[in-house]
């Protein structure tokens, strides 16, 4: 039963408005927000697999759901590090650091 839900891409979207709005609590950028990007971008695979419009099947079974889940975050939460870093390189230096 819990695989089936694995395959609907509403529960997907759902599940990641839910965490973008956790980051808004923790803003730490380490575990919602990827994990929401991340889900939001799954529901949009499973879509476009659904409806034929990508034109090859990505997603088999449900292990294959989740392995895309985690490869997606892992790829937002670095790409969140190396935004993260080149912002806070650009901020002048505060005053108030020796």
């Amino acid at each position: 039963m819990l695989t089936e839900f694995l395959f609907i891409p509403h529960y997907w979207v759902i599940a990641g408005l839910i965490l973008v709005a956790l980051e808004l609590t923790d803003g730490s950028l380490i575990f919602f927000l990827p994990l929401g990007l991340s889900s939001l971008l799954q529901a949009g695979i499973i879509y476009l697999q659904q409806t034929g419009m990508l034109g090859m099947i990505i997603y088999e079974d449900w292990w294959d759901n989740l392995i895309g889940l985690a490869i997606l975050m892992i790829l937002i939460t670095i790409l969140l590090r190396v935004i993260s870093h080149y912002r806070r390189a650009d901020e002048p230096k505060d005053i108030n650091d020796y």
